[in-house]
């Protein structure tokens, strides 16, 4: 969780795994199945963006899943994503569809792909995916309406996506524990939703605000999939003579991810002091950088960090960084191609000159923190860039709650 202070006349707290506000937040609550059946989740583009999707609640209840986003509608054939799995089965209701219920153990599949979407999103997934017509199908057939009392499904037996995969893990894998706390768990969610939506429609109306959109004042995957999000922040080593900035060579390269949903530090952050081609000042240039002697020691050669990096990145990462120097050292030496420049996406926040990062940490009175050691001045610059990387995300989401 993380609170910073905001503009608005009041400050939430926020979950940045499930993406709620922290008193409809049951993240610590909802249990860690370790299941054996791979879940690989087929999401429509449009879908992934609701409020109310459960998706992102599957993320942490399940050790085995894997979410494969799909585009929106093209009126073309849907493009089979990569890592797909060509030895799964589909759930999918209809004619030929084997029912779960009556299949024996060696007849069950190893991995199970899941649609999400609307019913119509799904559907034309489905007719409009022949590499997924070719997969064997399985179906369920529910005794009970769906739990999913916030959004109206079309028909009775008709599932949200989390107890649609619930309910194929129990007939898959009846021994696994936590799959029925989970459907529990969801269930109080959905009730704490529903007293929230009641307490709203008998209290006040809301007065309407001018407001920028957070959709088009700051990135979607900043203040939707923070777990996908990767600060950093780059140092460069003198060049050899003032005539060559454009050659500037990278001294340093730290990362931290935005969530820290990760248990162990490792997975949390990366830094590797980069050995240069050229002689390295040590005098001033230590000094201007805060590192010690020991600090060059451990340099490693560009080839070796660039290696360790690709090794820390997932396949789905957004690299973000404070200012356009570490996004041209990023791209210049095979850090990323692309980085957000989160100095343009506060630009869209506030109107007028706001100075430095340091100045935007105290403006918006933000508290960094990165409990990791690192050389030099890196780490509370890469601290402070976390932050307002923070708030950037809660700005976008408290005025979304505000449409």
């Amino acid at each position: 969780m993380i609170v910073l202070d905001t503009d608005i006349e009041q400050c939430r707290a926020y979950c940045y795994r499930c993406m709620r506000v922290e008193s409809m937040c049951l993240c610590d609550a909802f249990p860690c199945c370790d299941n054996r059946t791979e879940i690989h989740v087929l999401q429509h583009d449009r879908e992934r963006r609701h409020a109310f999707g459960t998706v992102r609640l599957l993320k942490i209840g399940l050790e085995g899943l894997v979410v494969h986003r799909m585009p929106a509608d093209s009126g073309a054939e849907f493009p089979k994503p990569a890592g797909f799995p060509d030895d799964a089965g589909v759930l999918y209701p209809g004619p030929g569809s084997l029912d779960l219920a009556h299949l024996s153990p060696d007849q069950r599949p190893k991995k199970l792909v899941v649609i999400d979407g609307t019913w119509s999103q799904a559907h034309r997934m489905y007719r409009d995916s022949p590499w997924l017509q070719r997969l064997p199908r399985y179906a369920l057939h529910p005794v009970e309406p769906s739990r999913y009392r916030i959004r109206k499904e079309p028909r009775q037996e008709c599932l949200s996506t989390l107890e649609s995969t619930a309910m194929a893990l129990r007939l898959i894998e009846p021994e696994t524990v936590g799959v029925e706390n989970l459907l529990h768990t969801f269930e109080r969610m959905v009730d704490r939703q529903l007293v929230c939506i009641e307490e709203n429609a008998a209290g006040k109306r809301r007065m309407k605000r001018s407001r920028v959109r957070p959709m088009r004042a700051v990135p979607t995957t900043l203040w939707q999939e923070p777990e996908r999000i990767v600060v950093v922040y780059a140092e460069s080593a003198l060049p050899r003579s003032r005539r060559e900035k454009q050659n500037r060579e990278i001294a340093q390269w730290c990362a931290v991810r935005l969530s820290d949903s990760e248990q162990a530090a490792s997975k949390l952050t990366f830094e590797s002091v980069v050995a240069s081609e050229a002689e390295m000042p040590s005098g001033f240039f230590l000094q201007e950088l805060g590192w010690e002697q020991g600090d060059l020691d451990r340099a490693e050669p560009l080839a070796s960090a660039l290696k360790r990096w690709r090794e820390f990145l997932r396949p789905n990462d957004v690299l973000v960084g404070w200012n356009k120097g570490s996004a041209n050292l990023a791209r210049e030496h095979g850090f990323g191609a692309e980085v957000v420049v989160l100095k343009e996406v506060y630009r869209n926040t506030v109107v007028g000159n706001f100075g430095t990062l340091e100045d935007v940490v105290q403006r918006e009175k933000l508290e960094p923190g990165l409990g990791v050691a690192m050389a030099g001045r890196a780490r509370k610059r890469l601290a402070n860039a976390r932050a307002a990387a923070h708030y950037l995300g809660l700005w976008a989401r408290e005025r979304l709650e505000l449409e």
